[in-house]
């Protein structure tokens, strides 16, 4: 890479961003050219003597952001902007405000960078904040590769700054190439609760120079330092208000930032209340620079740093490349570089007594330790050293290639299900997938729902069930392509036993037949299932494609001797499917068998209890709901035998599969998808033969099975990597032709 795009809030104008006073160097010497490009105007501009940067017109020509021009208002980026990021936010005046200031920055930065489209052809961009510039790259449709460095305020939901997540946090982060955090708490937060994908993350600290030594105090007098802004998040405040209690040592306390007024106030009121023995010196802003010279020039015993929420704070860095202690609130990243070997960590929440308390107790422990003086240089050297820190960045930005897009997709469901949670890992490898589960028609009108559809490329429904209608009716005018993974009840037409939507009533079919014709493509389980979806759901043939389940190669499998003579059914048990999932042949078979145990692994409700009580089966014991994959899960199937799929309609019937990868021999009916399922694994027999299932058992029973053979065998027949690859097939296929219908 021979070129690099800057793009600052201010920098080199104003005071701000002095960390890239240190970073801009490392950058010029790395890239032949570097171009800057400031969001903001002020009056001050630093000089940056650099042949090879170029720092080319703010943006804006103040930090003023207002909509003081009408034609704003008719500005199409602006209101596609401002609509886009709507589905983002949660609705109230701050987050409105909030989002018009950005919306109007996308706009202006999209229409300044559409003048210099020689930008575009740049090696690499590189937005220095994760907020306000980085936001343009939402609309543009392509842009060089690119890198985003993101601190605290442009991170953290909670930094009282912002009040709330970032505008476009969430689109940006799919876009980009690389993600830099100034540290690992950073990265780990965004990479959990924010959605970053985590191969494309890393955290670089920023860093400063030795500063050479500043002087501890020689006089008994404790002589305390901090330096930040003035704003509330900071809360230099409580400093004051620690000191304001403390009548027994000697301290002068300075401190070096500016802020509102309203903010200094509460530093103002508490310095009127100090005792004489505490002196405040209230310097103001000072560049980089003046601060530096201030520091060599003056005695300081302790670093104070008090603040709500950080990135991971320069100042620190600064002080300990003078080597004096720090003592700072465990907040972001702040533990990375000071901790309890040459300073003192504080609970976030300290109150102005405790912290009074921490700094009577340094005076009187650590006031002069050489020792712990040597250390924080030390700390300097190994983490915030500007040589090593902006060394690895540079070569870690030289690396980096663009990077196909991600597409996103919607995943929805109405249950919890170890098969669906298996698709959703499935497809977050290659796209960014949101989750969606739905519990009610009330739970449909919520903006999460909007926000989520609008958000994704296109949505994959796991059964057709009519509570999904309106999604799949506002997915279609957003013109997103539509998958629906027929499951089994919404297409089965089971009249014997009353069972499947299209044995609903005629209205009810009427609607779903409706929103089957809004879905583009539909993945069956089987091909039974295949055939109901054509015959009762009315698909084309051409838009519906078999797609096994898929399961895991199975680990630990017990051997056949280690088994009991135990017999297993995995299902849930109610009185509506009693028969529909052979319950009943069940305790048949269970009764013809009391030499062998049987065990029911499911939810089961009272009145299923009830009827299997008055049965007497003395050999039969209902286990309830086991989790599925759980320790019991595991030793109940690896302790079995067999195990039995009695129902008069499978789609697929996961359970007996599920069993079967743990050495348990499969015997089923042959109806629906069960014969095509088991068939080739264990055996199958006519549905409602009770008898020859009792003759099977005996025979599997004294058989010498190898559980293991077994177990793979079924692994083979239905992989996870088939269902994976077919998936991904599916998906790609029907986002790649986004026409719709």
């Amino acid at each position: 890479m021979k070129s690099i795009v800057l793009f600052t809030s201010e920098f080199p104008y104003g005071t701000q961003e002095t960390f890239l006073e240190n970073e801009i160097g490392f950058l010029a010497g790395s890239f032949e050219t570097v171009i800057v490009v400031p969001l903001f105007k002020s009056n001050k501009v630093r000089e940056l003597n650099f042949k090879n940067v170029e720092v080319l017109t703010p943006v804006n020509n103040s930090r003023a952001i207002t909509l003081h021009k009408f034609s704003l208002l008719l500005d199409y980026n602006f209101w596609k902007t401002f609509i886009n990021g709507a589905f983002e936010i949660e609705m109230n005046a701050h987050n409105l405000i909030k989002l018009s200031k950005q919306a109007l920055i996308v706009s202006r930065l999209n229409r300044y960078l559409k003048k210099r489209k020689l930008l575009f052809e740049k090696d690499l961009w590189y937005f220095y904040w994760g907020t306000n510039s980085v936001n343009v790259l939402t609309l543009l449709k392509s842009f060089p590769p690119t890198a985003v460095r993101y601190h605290g305020y442009d991170l953290y939901k909670d930094d009282l700054r912002v009040k709330g997540a970032q505008v476009f946090q969430r689109q940006v982060c799919q876009v980009i190439d690389k993600a830099y955090f100034v540290s690992e708490h950073g990265r780990r937060y965004a990479v959990k609760k924010l959605g970053f994908e985590e191969v494309k993350t890393e955290t670089v600290r920023l860093g400063v120079p030795d500063r050479g030594s500043c002087s501890s105090s020689r006089d008994g007098k404790l002589r305390l330092l901090s330096i930040s802004n003035i704003y509330e998040v900071k809360r230099v405040h409580l400093i004051a208000q620690a000191l304001e209690l403390v009548d027994d040592i000697e301290i002068e306390w300075t401190h070096i930032g500016d802020g509102p007024l309203r903010e200094k106030r509460k530093i103002f009121d508490k310095i009127e209340g100090f005792k004489n023995n505490v002196k405040a010196n209230l310097i103001g802003r000072l560049d980089n620079a003046s601060t530096m010279e201030y520091l060599r020039q003056n005695s300081f015993d302790l670093f104070l740093n008090v603040s709500s929420s950080e990135g991971i704070p320069v100042s620190i860095m600064e002080a300990l490349s003078f080597g004096v202690p720090v003592m700072a609130t465990d907040v972001g990243g702040t533990s990375e570089i000071a901790n309890t070997r040459h300073g003192f960590l504080l609970d976030p929440n300290i109150t102005p007594e405790e912290l009074a308390n921490e700094i009577r107790g340094f005076y009187s422990k650590d006031y002069q330790n050489v020792e712990l003086r040597e250390i924080a240089k030390s700390n300097w050297s190994t983490f915030a050293n500007s040589d090593s820190n902006y060394g690895a960045f540079v070569r870690s930005l030289k690396l980096i290639k663009k990077e196909k897009k991600k597409k996103s997709l919607l995943l929805v469901s109405n249950v919890e299900a170890n098969w669906i949670e298996r698709d959703f890992d499935i497809l977050s490898k290659d796209l960014y997938v949101d989750r969606l589960k739905i519990k009610s028609i009330r739970s449909l009108l919520t903006k999460k729902v909007l926000t989520s559809i609008y958000s994704a490329d296109s949505m994959m429904i796991w059964f057709g069930s009519l509570m999904f209608l309106p999604l799949v009716v506002l997915a279609r005018l957003l013109n997103k392509p539509i998958i629906m993974v027929s499951g089994g009840y919404e297409v089965a037409k089971v009249s014997e036993m009353s069972y499947g939507a299209f044995t609903e009533n005629i209205l009810s079919i009427i609607f779903r037949k409706t929103m089957f014709k809004l879905v583009d493509k539909v993945a069956c389980v089987s091909y039974s299932n295949l055939e109901d979806t054509i015959k009762n759901g009315g698909f084309n043939p051409k838009d519906c494609s078999v797609i096994y389940h898929g399961f895991k190669k199975p680990s630990k499998v017990s051997t056949w001797e280690q088994r009991d003579n135990k017999i297993v059914m995995l299902s849930r048990a109610n009185i509506e499917i009693f028969n529909l999932k052979g319950i009943n042949f069940f305790l048949d078979i269970a009764s013809e068998l009391p030499e062998y145990s049987f065990e029911l692994l499911g939810e089961t409700d009272p009145e299923v209890k009830s009827i299997i009580s008055g049965r007497n089966i003395k050999n039969l014991t209902i286990e309830g709901f086991i989790p599925h994959g759980s320790v019991e899960f595991e030793q109940k199937l690896n302790s079995s035998k067999v195990v039995l799929m009695l129902s008069a309609y499978e789609s697929f019937g996961c359970a007996v599969i599920d069993a079967t990868l743990r050495g348990c021999y499969p015997i089923s009916f042959d109806s629906y998808a069960q014969k095509e399922v088991v068939e080739g694994i264990g055996t199958v027999v006519p549905y409602g033969n009770v008898d020859q299932v009792v003759n099977e058992i005996k025979e599997v029973i004294k058989g010498d099975i190898k559980a293991k053979d077994l177990a793979y065998l079924a692994y083979t027949k239905f992989p996870i990597e088939k269902r994976s690859e077919d998936l991904k097939k599916l998906v790609e296929g029907t986002i790649g032709n986004q026409s719709g219908h």
